[in-house]
C-alpha cells in the first residue's frame, strides 16, 4: 500500500480556498456537500515547508 501511495498510485481530492477570507465559502461548500469524499482546505499563507 504505501509504495501504491508513493508511485502515485493513491490520489485524494482536494478543494482549496485561497486565503482566510474564503473560510465561510469553504464551510458552507463542506455542510452542502458541494465536495463530496473531497478534503476542503483553507489557504492562509504560503507553503514555505518545502523550500
Amino acid at each position: 500500500m504505501t509504495q501504491l501511495w508513493k508511485d502515485g498510485g493513491i490520489s485524494v481530492p482536494q478543494t482549496i480556498f485561497e486565503g482566510l477570507e474564503s473560510a465561510p465559502e469553504a464551510l458552507a461548500a463542506c455542510i452542502s456537500g458541494d465536495s463530496p469524499g473531497a478534503k476542503i482546505l483553507v489557504r492562509v499563507s504560503p507553503d514555505t515547508s518545502r523550500s
